[in-house]
């Protein structure tokens, strides 16, 4: 059993970590993932990496091509669009669904989430801070959602979307977001759905735009 824990642990790290070395721009667009340097560099067998590789690829972040391995596959606009709006119905379907069922602990424990990113002035210390309390935010409103399928589904996308991971892209956001969360949060707390689908959907869909819109101001400046 304790064998079993152990490579279980050993997966999912090894996952996190090369997600996060994408996401982070370590690799060039279409650079090749060669399994032999990061198994050397984590400290672990080629199987791992093997079988992180196969989740990234689900995850879109990765393509494994015959006799060429694995190539990291760039995040392109395409992806938000596709992404934030496949977001934007099921992350507000689920919610929906789990809004019967929330608790007044519940309640208590978003509001603390929102409290805690409000009190936040974003920095290269702390932005990995706020996008754990954002995650947290996003995944407590859907947690009571009884629809596992749907709830699987949106764990899947936020997993392989990219994430605000500098406050260069958060400042553009910041003030918004921190609106949204608490319009919706108020929403939940009156049980008010059509309120809780308006300001989500609102939410998702806005993020989009100004990820797409940075994306872009991104793509013309190494143009010009």
């Amino acid at each position: 059993m304790t064998t079993k824990e152990n490579k279980s642990t050993i997966q999912l790290r090894v996952t996190n970590e090369l997600r996060r070395a994408i996401f982070q721009g370590i690799f060039t667009e279409g650079e090749r993932l060669i399994q032999e340097e990061w198994a050397e560099r984590l400290g672990v067998s080629r199987m791992p990496i093997r079988e992180a590789l196969k989740q990234l690829e689900l995850e879109g972040l990765v393509k494994v091509e015959p006799r060429k391995g694995a190539i990291v596959t760039p995040i392109t606009s395409h992806d938000i669009q596709e992404i934030y709006t496949v977001r934007s119905f099921l992350e507000v379907l689920a919610v929906e669904k789990a809004l019967p069922y929330i608790t007044k602990q519940d309640e208590q424990k978003l509001e603390q989430l929102l409290l805690k990113m409000e009190g936040l002035t974003i920095t290269n210390e702390n932005v990995k801070d706020y996008i754990q309390l954002n995650n947290d935010f996003h995944k407590l409103l859907r947690e009571r959602c009884p629809w596992v399928r749907v709830k699987q589904q949106i764990d899947m996308l936020w997993l392989g979307f990219l994430p605000f991971s500098s406050p260069n892209i958060l400042s553009h956001c910041y003030d918004q977001a921190k609106d949204e969360h608490r319009m919706i949060f108020e929403a939940v707390k009156k049980r008010e759905p059509e309120m809780v689908k308006l300001t989500l959907r609102y939410h998702i869909q806005r993020n989009k735009s100004s990820l797409l819109s940075v994306m872009d101001k991104s793509k013309n400046g190494k143009e010009g």
